[in-house]
């Protein structure tokens, strides 16, 4: 039996050496401490506190440039003091008229202006200029107080023609066809106890709930009962209320009346019986007061 060949092992290859790549160290440069910029000027500017708040000479630059060209602007430099000539001399600068006359308040038209319109501007020109309002400046606040004010006056317009309609629909109502001759004879009492221009301005005073006194139904019916009725002379001399135009009311309490009379409404009365000589007067009387009782329906 043969024994198997021993094979030898083969030499290892050479193993070279491991190199460590070196780092190299860097030293980091120490960063210098701020320099204030200040450091360069005189000593008693160095501290000044204008310049507290300047970060570098390139902000002061930047800051001088700015302001110098402020400085060339109409109307920026103010007062110097308190005197009235630098006050004039700003206001004027600013562009206020040289003189109070000179505000023209072009904004509102000339050919408009009432007498009171006229004089409430000539009264705003001095105070303007004493305060050195410019022309452009005047215009537009007084042409905002104006518009301001005529919207008032056109609110309390609407206001007041609202309560007189709401005034005539409630005498209307309660005075129905009575209306028309009740609120003409309380008008011809008001003119005859204050006269028609004192009357026009009592009408249109003002109470404390903003309304006017002419539009109270109160103070209406007030003038009729108490002096007007009294000025219905036709009703008083013929002495026959169906003749005259009553409130729903009264003619209520004319029909029931003529309705209880035996000699107006009996068998043989005129309203009743068709032959009697005066039952088309009768039948017309009822009639018209029935209008009355009830003016929604006509005559």
């Amino acid at each position: 039996m043969t024994e198997p060949a021993v094979v030898a092992p083969e030499p290892a290859a050479p193993t070279e050496p491991v190199t460590t790549p070196t780092v190299p160290v860097v030293t980091p440069t120490p960063t210098p401490p701020p320099v204030d910029w200040r450091a360069s000027l005189p000593s008693d500017l160095q501290q000044h506190p204008t310049l507290a708040d300047t970060a570098s000479v390139e902000s002061l630059a930047r800051q001088h440039i700015e302001q110098a060209a402020l400085i060339g602007r109409k109307g920026i430099i103010p007062p110097a003091d308190d005197s009235p000539e630098e006050a004039e001399r700003y206001y004027n600068e600013l562009g206020r008229p040289v003189k109070p006359d000179l505000y023209t308040f072009g904004s509102l038209d000339p050919t408009a202006r009432t007498p009171e319109t006229n004089e409430f501007l000539d009264g705003l020109r001095p105070v303007f200029h004493g305060v050195g309002v410019t022309d452009k400046q005047a215009d537009a606040v007084t042409k905002g107080w104006m518009d301001i004010v005529a919207k008032d006056q056109a609110d309390k317009a609407q206001a007041h023609d609202e309560r007189a309609k709401l005034t005539v629909a409630d005498l209307q109502t309660k005075w129905g066809l009575a209306y028309e001759p009740r609120h003409e004879m309380a008008k011809r009492a008001g003119n005859q106890i204050f006269g028609e221009a004192g009357m026009a301005d009592f009408a249109a005073a003002i109470v404390p709930d903003g309304s006017r006194v002419g539009d109270s139904a109160g103070f209406i019916e007030n003038l009729y009962e108490n002096h007007g009725k009294y000025m219905d002379e036709d009703s008083l001399v013929s002495g026959s209320p169906g003749s005259a135009v009553m409130d729903p009311a009264g003619a209520q309490a004319e029909i029931d009346k003529l309705l209880a009379d035996k000699e107006f409404a009996g068998v043989d009365g005129p309203y009743y019986d068709t032959n009697h000589k005066e039952h088309g007067a009768a039948q017309a009387k009822m009639k018209a007061l029935y209008a009355q009782v009830h003016p929604e329906q006509g005559a």
